[in-house]
């Protein structure tokens, strides 16, 4: 799709243009996948576009229809959309709200065992512990994060939340563990 290339390049004028002339046709033969499809690109290129509000306006009017969905694809649809969410309300500084709709997306990825989706969760719920200044509550969620990575074989999953656990070691100064983190991912990265 397009609006997915202009997504991946920062482009998120052209895609909301793109998103918002491509909805109607979607609706018109409602399609409600690819209505989805569409609303979540259009979320995420608002929150691109420092549109934050109509990015969670958005992202609400996305999960109103992943409701309609049948029962075996709503479950997956609706924890992405609420981790776009989760990342928007942390954009805009909304942290306990951040981490409300990422808990509610934790539970979804759980009982249907996305492992990506968990694992995704675990590092968004430990950055944001983070920037609310909870580092054992940030390692702990990282913690969970990197077992699962480690547990499905996701090695640039595991680089990714090893370099996050070393940034929380070293904002407490524990410098050995920092270090030791930053070289795991550091060599999982080369590999």
């Amino acid at each position: 799709m397009m609006a997915d290339a202009h997504i991946a390049i920062g482009e998120y004028l052209e895609d909301i243009q793109l998103s918002e002339s491509a909805l109607p046709l979607a609706q018109s033969v409602q399609d409600t996948d690819l209505q989805v499809q569409i609303l979540g690109n259009l979320g995420i290129a608002y929150e691109g576009a420092g549109q934050y509000v109509t990015a969670l306006s958005t992202y609400q009017q996305t999960l109103d229809i992943v409701e309609q969905l049948p029962t075996d694809s709503k479950a997956l649809k609706r924890s992405h959309i609420l981790g776009l969410m989760g990342n928007t309300y942390s954009s805009l500084g909304g942290y306990e709200q951040s981490i409300s709709v990422y808990l509610e997306g934790l539970k979804i990825s759980e009982s249907i065992n996305d492992a990506i989706g968990q694992i995704t969760t675990y590092s968004n719920l430990g950055t944001t512990y983070f920037q609310v200044g909870d580092p054992n509550l940030a390692l702990e969620n990282f913690e969970n994060g990197l077992r699962l990575a480690r547990t499905s074989g996701n090695t640039s999953e595991v680089a990714y939340v090893l370099s996050n656990i070393s940034a929380v070691y070293r904002s407490q100064e524990n410098f050995q563990h920092a270090l030791d983190s930053s070289h795991q991912s550091l060599e999982l990265a080369r590999a």
